[in-house]
């Protein structure tokens, strides 16, 4: 399902290849995932694959296989390779529903009673927010792993997004939400002191300001790992 490829047994362990095939999958895996990693970078690689049934005889001895433990260790491979599944499409759902979150927050489209629910609404958009932000730049950590370790060469947008992206690019990006938030909450904490110490009017600024402040955080820091790692393919 994540990779559109078709297998009867992918753990197979009786494979046969070419010594160009084998330099195109690059298997790096250390343990049972070895033979995982052949099937799913050989699809990647765009490489012909054939099954040929084959027979085996009885197993002596008891299996090694752990149910949970190496199911994991599959799976964790699986979704590695399939950043666009795992990460962005749910992280940009998360994200945009936590934005929209603030904006009926900001403009006190939701109320109660005829009072406005903005600090509920607020909180749950800084939720929201944040972890759509963690789960995109999670992706885009392992795209850029998988974009210069593997098969994506022929990727044009994350191409195009690294033309445009620099570390310098992400810390103006991500220093300029940090100001922004840091204002806002600078702004109110001002505004709480001269009012003596009152319930602020508007609270709802302050979780905004509060994920301004935590998405620039993050922004910087991502940007600074992301240009440590190498990009440059064989």
């Amino acid at each position: 399902m994540f990779f559109e490829t078709k297998y009867t047994d992918v753990y197979c362990g009786f494979r046969a290849f070419t010594r160009r095939a084998y330099d195109l999958i690059r298997p790096v895996s250390p343990g049972m995932e070895f033979n995982l990693e052949l099937a799913i970078n050989a699809g990647l690689a765009g490489l012909k694959m054939i099954e040929v049934p084959i027979e085996l005889h009885e197993r002596k001895g008891e299996s090694k296989l752990r149910t949970f433990r190496d199911g994991w260790r599959s799976l964790r491979m699986m979704l590695i390779y399939c950043p666009n599944k795992v990460f962005f499409i749910p992280g940009c759902m998360t994200l945009a529903l936590g934005l929209s979150a603030h904006a009926v927050s900001l403009a006190g489209l939701v109320q109660f009673n005829g009072k406005p629910l903005g600090t509920v609404t607020g909180i749950f958009g800084t939720i929201f927010s944040v972890t759509g932000f963690q789960i995109i730049s999670l992706g885009l950590h392992a795209k850029t792993y998988s974009w210069s370790r593997r098969f994506e060469a022929e990727n044009r947008k994350l191409a195009v997004f690294y033309d445009w992206f620099r570390l310098e690019t992400g810390l103006l990006l991500g220093t300029g939400l940090l100001l922004i938030g840091g204002l806002i909450l600078s702004s109110m904490v001002m505004d709480w002191i001269q009012s003596g110490y009152a319930p602020l009017p508007h609270p709802e600024w302050g979780s905004f300001g509060a994920t301004l402040v935590i998405m620039g955080g993050g922004t910087v820091f991502s940007s600074l790992f992301i240009s440590a790692m190498s990009m440059k393919k064989s």
